[in-house]
């Protein structure tokens, strides 16, 4: 607790490299996932060796979908800029985020995503074609307003991260329109059905009496 951010981020890395190297995979995974709640936009580089960024992604999914607290930083893989279809997204309305990475070392994509609001992340994997295109699509009954938060990584056939688009700490978004409710399921109109139905009882009890 004496440690410093930045050197907390340091230690829980050269420990997941350690156990790496002794092939402790599960300890690594688990020093990655505290990393990761210090600083949720920590991205390894790819001079870093694939056995170890497979690890790293391995922990990323895990902090993703299981909820964290996320902080700012860099990353040093290549940015993806991906297109999201339909324009105009609403509500309830299937989205396809799609991007390409070219070159042939691209073998997966893994798109974490979200309702803005919600803490933690669902994840959807997709295949990578060999031109490096690759598109997945979000079922429409996972897009809610206000918008639709998603990160994604591409991987390569080791499982290791070669770019990404968003991050953790960072995702990107897409503002969702809300679907327009039915008058009937609104609050005021029952109030104001109410508020005449009340009247009616009373005219008729008057018609009554008279």
């Amino acid at each position: 607790e004496t440690l410093t951010r930045d050197e907390k981020i340091v230690t829980f890395q050269t420990l997941a490299f350690a156990h790496v190297a002794l092939g402790q995979n599960d300890e690594a995974v688990r020093d990655f996932e505290e990393l990761l709640r210090i600083d949720g936009s920590f991205a390894l580089d790819r001079t870093i060796s694939p056995r170890v960024r497979a690890v790293f992604e391995e922990a990323r999914g895990h902090v993703a979908t299981e909820g964290a607290g996320a902080g700012a930083g860099g990353h040093a893989l290549a940015e993806l800029h991906p297109s999201v279809t339909p324009a105009r997204i609403k509500e309830g309305q299937a989205v396809t985020v799609a991007d390409a990475y070219p070159g042939g070392v691209a073998a997966s994509v893994e798109l974490f995503y979200r309702t803005r609001g919600q803490n933690v992340f669902a994840k959807l994997k997709a295949p990578v074609d060999a031109g490096g295109r690759f598109a997945v699509t979000v079922p429409g009954m996972h897009v809610a307003a206000p918008a639709l938060e998603y990160y994604l990584v591409v991987l390569d056939d080791s499982g290791a991260s070669v770019a990404l688009a968003g991050t953790l700490g960072q995702p990107l978004a897409a503002d969702v329109q809300a679907r327009k409710r039915p008058v009937y399921v609104k609050g005021w109109f029952w109030g104001v059905m109410a508020g005449v139905a009340v009247v009616g009882a009373g005219v008729a009890t008057a018609a009554v009496l008279a």
